[in-house]
């Protein structure tokens, strides 16, 4: 399994990979702060396999193409529902499967169902 972990900030990032880190999961953040060159170091140790799980802000992850993820985990809610599409759509890519996750806290329910109208009217 090749999981993603998507966060709204940069500073989650940072906090959710050094929680993996520390449980024994080699993990990396990616973000909007780190120059190109890490950026590109992180994303060449995803696809190698170097790397278990990546944690990514959206626009961060804008354009990524990584084969056989497997697990997009959106560890917060995305703000709109284009960011939501965009991350679930980094999953079974090429005819593969996958799966999305989603926590939501209480007083994120209205975004999500914000999402879900959205994602409906796009799809009827």
């Amino acid at each position: 399994m090749r999981p993603i972990i998507f966060v709204r900030t940069k500073n989650a990032t940072l906090e959710v990979a050094e929680a993996l880190e520390r449980n024994g999961y080699n993990s990396a953040a990616l973000n909007g702060d780190m120059n190109q060159a890490l950026r590109e170091q992180t994303l060449e140790r995803l696809k190698d396999g170097r790397l278990d799980i990546l944690i990514a802000t959206d626009v961060a992850a804008r354009g990524l193409d990584v084969e056989r993820i497997s697990l997009v985990v959106n560890y917060d809610i995305p703000m709109d529902s284009e960011s939501y599409v965009h991350r679930i759509g980094r999953t079974g890519r090429a005819g593969r499967a996958g799966r999305a996750l989603l926590f939501v806290e209480n007083r994120e329910r209205r975004l999500l169902r914000k999402h879900r109208t959205h994602y409906e009217a796009d799809h009827s």
